[in-house]
C-alpha cells in the first residue's frame, strides 16, 4: 500500500474492534514507529487518530509432519480514531 503500511487486517476480532471501539488493525513494516504511522494514516485517509498501539509478533513454530520451520514475524498497529471518523476503504472490503 504505502511505505510503512502493508495491509489492513480483516478478521472477526478486527471487525468487532472496528464496530465497537472505532479501532482499525494494520500490518506494518518492522522499521516503522508510532509517529511515522500516525502521519501516514492521517494523510492517507484524512482522519484524526487518538491512539496507536504497536505489537511485535514473534515467529511461531510450524510443523508439517517431520518438517519443522517458523512462520513469519509480524508487526501490527491498532489505530483508534476520533469519534465520527471512519476509514471507508476498509469497511468496503467486507
Amino acid at each position: 500500500m504505502t511505505q510503512y503500511i502493508k495491509k489492513p487486517i480483516i478478521t472477526e476480532k478486527s471487525m468487532m474492534l472496528m464496530n465497537d471501539k472505532n479501532t482499525y488493525v494494520f500490518e506494518v513494516d518492522h522499521k516503522s514507529n508510532k509517529i511515522l504511522l500516525k502521519d501516514e494514516i492521517e494523510k492517507m485517509y484524512s482522519v484524526k487518530i487518538i491512539n496507536i498501539n504497536v505489537l511485535n509478533r514473534k515467529p511461531k513454530k510450524i510443523r508439517r509432519g517431520r518438517i519443522t520451520g517458523t512462520g513469519p514475524a509480524r508487526k501490527l498497529a491498532y489505530v483508534t480514531l476520533q469519534a465520527g471518523d471512519q476509514i471507508k476503504e476498509i469497511q468496503a472490503l467486507f
